[in-house]
This record gives C-alpha cells, structure tokens and sequence, in this order.
C-alpha cells in the first residue's frame, strides 16, 4: 500500500510539476511528400502549415481533424480549397494517423511533415510512427516561448495524461525515440 502510495504521489507530481517538452526545431531532412496538419492548438498549427506550404507547394496538404478552423485559415491565406485534403472525421490523434493514411497512400507519400504544437509533438511522432511504419515522418512547428502561457502550460499537463493513456491503450511510448 506504501509503495503504491508512493507511486501514486510521483505520477501526481508529475503531472502538476514536470518538466514541460521542449522538442528541439530541426530541418526537415528530406523534401516531403505531404504535409499533414493536426486540428486543434490556438492557430499556431494554421500559421505553421502555411509556411510549410509555402516552403513545399509541391507537398500534398492534409487537414485532419481540425473542425474547419485550419481549413478555413489557409483557405483565407489564399490556399486553393481544392488543393487541401481535408480529413474530417478524426477527434485524436490516433484518429489523425488512421484515417490520413490512405490519404497518403493515394498521394503515394512517404515523407510526411506533421504540422502540430510543441507539447504534442512526442506523442503525435510516436503515433504516427506506430501506425504508419511505412513512411519517414518529420515534426514542423512554432518554437516552445520562452515563457509559456497558462494556456500552453495546460495543454502540456493535458499532454501528460495522454501520454499515458496511449501507453497503456496503444502500447506508444511518445518519449521513446523522439525526433
């Protein structure tokens, strides 16, 4: 009981306390195929898939499961909406990365640029990783600021919990091998 006390306490304490992810911005290692953008976020993820369409125009474009907001951003940049794929029925990430595969397949990509926040990125890697092992996947993202928000810093502890909970469910450890 002691020991599971204990156990209890250390999970709350991360939970609460832990360190926030700090994913490290990279190049992207390969000229992709297809950018996928993850819904949700507060628009950094909009603002970041149009300057990866930008930098990549030949890359399929790929909204999944964003409730039209990201959809509707690019459309307003000027993106073409014909030229986005946008994948509407997924509510998680697991979701993102299964019902955008065959969209990737049609588009025959296999390097996959995921358009997402910097708390999200181990656990959408690892995801996208687990069910999609026939493609390369790279994250692109806004930088984590200097001082995050309460906003940020709550998404980070939600973060946390689905960590676990993809663990547990999906057998997906998001910080083993994150790149």
């Amino acid at each position: 009981m002691i020991l599971f006390s204990l156990l209890l306490a250390s999970c709350a304490s991360w939970f609460a306390w832990g360190t926030l992810p700090d994913p490290k911005l990279s190049p992207i290692p390969f000229e992709p195929d297809a950018i996928v953008v993850l819904g949700g976020g507060d628009g950094s993820r909009g603002r970041e898939a149009y300057r990866m369409h930008l930098a990549h125009p030949a890359a399929a474009l790929i909204v999944t499961g964003d409730g039209n907001e990201i959809f509707d951003s690019l459309v307003r940049k000027g993106v073409s909406p014909t030229s986005i794929h946008h994948e509407t029925r997924a509510t998680s990430t697991w979701e993102n990365a299964l019902y955008t595969q065959p969209i990737l397949n049609r588009c025959h990509a296999s390097k996959v640029v995921i358009v997402t926040d910097w708390f999200h990125i181990p656990r959408a890697l690892a995801v996208f990783r687990r069910a999609q092992p026939d493609k390369v996947f790279h994250a692109s993202f806004e930088p984590k600021p200097g001082t995050p928000s309460s906003c940020e810093i709550s998404h980070a502890r939600r973060e946390r919990l689905a960590m676990v909970f993809y663990t547990l469910r999906h057998g997906i450890n998001p910080l083993a091998g994150c790149r």
